[in-house]
């Protein structure tokens, strides 16, 4: 991200979403010219394709870090594409008792599993907040909200207990529609966002993903050529729902 004074992340990550590759044209080019400060410095023994991975890793922790998870925590996350899996090595990493997601796709659920949940639930055959809800009856200690959509912004508030967070880590494409009395009056749950990361927390990632302890290669689910991107890139994201995180191939990488 492109921040005026990377110094002050924390609370310019809410003011500016500046970033190459999103508003700001580049992200593919062969070359390109950027700010010093703005510039991260991998370790050689850092290979390119988990080097790759520390954007979306570092917003999924980040995420964790704002809603405080801490040692013992209940922890359900919504969503399992890549924010929500590195959610999940997040919610390990910081103690996390439980760990719960729920995503529509058995092929997603299975590597969430893969990488430390330890309950899954598939929105297609049951009522996750019920199931929630029997195993932890005053519901989980934070909800990440990863999914992007009204069902699962609702049920993350529903599956939260008193007094407890629901994290959203998510875009909203959409409006949605909130009962304010039933869903944060009545609750008692803190509703937070959390965007970005701060500086801490992208060299924390990039020393995490350097130890042969942290499993984001399983995320990884294609490598393309950048003259596929297209194709086998965009439209694989849109089309097929199984794909969590696809690289693309630059020259030089290895």
């Amino acid at each position: 991200m492109m921040f005026k004074d990377p110094s002050n992340a924390e609370i310019e990550r809410f003011i500016t979403l500046d970033a190459v590759g999103a508003q700001i044209d580049g992200g593919f080019a062969e070359y390109a010219v950027l700010p010093q400060k703005t510039i991260f410095k991998i370790p050689d023994y850092l290979p390119l394709d988990l080097a790759a991975m520390v954007e979306p890793a570092a917003v999924s922790f980040q995420s964790i870090k704002d809603a405080n998870v801490k040692e013992g925590d209940t922890v359900v996350i919504y969503g399992a594409g890549p924010v929500g899996l590195f959610a999940v090595l997040g919610a390990k990493t910081a103690g996390a008792s439980n760990i719960v997601v729920v995503d529509l796709l058995e092929s997603r659920l299975d590597k969430a599993t893969e990488l430390g949940a330890t309950h899954i639930f598939n929105a297609k055959d049951v009522n996750p907040v019920e199931e929630i809800r029997k195993l932890f009856p005053d519901g989980a200690d934070v909800a990440i909200e990863a999914a992007g959509v009204e069902s699962t912004f609702n049920q993350a508030i529903q599956s939260t207990k008193i007094r407890g967070t629901m994290m959203v880590v998510s875009f909203h494409t959409q409006s949605i529609q909130l009962s304010v009395p039933f869903s944060l009056l009545f609750s008692g749950v803190k509703l937070m966002g959390s965007v970005g990361y701060s500086n801490e927390t992208y060299n924390e990632i990039i020393e995490l993903l350097a130890s042969k302890d942290f499993p984001a290669q399983s995320i990884i689910t294609s490598k393309i050529d950048i003259d596929n991107i297209a194709k086998q890139g965009f439209e694989a994201l849109i089309n097929d729902k199984s794909q969590a995180k696809i690289l693309v191939k630059l020259s030089g990488a290895h």
